[in-house]
């Protein structure tokens, strides 16, 4: 008989510990549950940007907490690499019920110098915010005289004036220069 007593006496405190331990718990449950919650993430099109082009973002912003469809306020701002500069700055205001995705194209500035930058994507509601960011690089704004360019330019300036060359041989309109001194004319007329 006094096993029984001593095993309900142990189950007693047991349930007696596991009651308060659970009430515990739930309040500290209560107190760490934020009454509003967004999450957002974002994805660049890009690793890559030439100045002057645009960078495609990819906002997702999922509604984990909100009641009803709010208005939220979205801001992107593009950074230097250290986040010391603010470049420029973009914001919209969008609803959101439980999930929004939504594309936005931001502007890289024309003559903006090389190097990493970071876009920063900033989802305010109430008196809360939620962010994300990504980095890309930026290269040199294009320039039309690169070596492609030049080569092709060259190419064809020769194309016309053998083009024009030929012409004139057909018609003979300098009929006392031989084709030779007419080529050289050509030549270094255009230089």
């Amino acid at each position: 008989m006094n096993k029984t007593k001593n095993f309900a006496m142990e189950m007693y405190l047991l349930f007696l510990m596991i009651f308060l331990f659970g009430n515990f718990v739930f309040a500290q449950e209560d107190f760490s549950r934020p009454g509003q919650l967004i999450d957002i993430s974002i994805h660049l099109e890009y690793d890559k940007v030439i100045a002057g082009e645009n960078q495609i973002v990819t906002t997702d912003i999922l509604n984990m907490g909100l009641d009803e469809a709010q208005d939220v306020l979205v801001k992107y701002t593009l950074w230097d690499r250290d986040k010391k500069n603010k470049i420029s700055e973009y914001s919209e205001s969008v609803a959101i019920q439980t999930t929004l995705s939504n594309v936005k194209q931001i502007s890289i500035p024309i003559g903006l110098p090389s190097g990493d930058y970071l876009i920063e994507v900033e989802v305010e509601y109430g008196n809360q915010s939620a962010n994300a960011s990504a980095s890309f690089v930026v290269k040199g704004e294009k320039s039309i005289f690169n070596f492609e360019n030049i080569i092709i330019g060259m190419g064809i300036f020769i194309s016309l004036t053998l083009i024009y060359l030929i012409y004139l041989l057909k018609k003979r309109a300098y009929k006392r220069w031989n084709s030779e001194q007419l080529i050289l004319y050509w030549l270094f007329a255009y230089l």
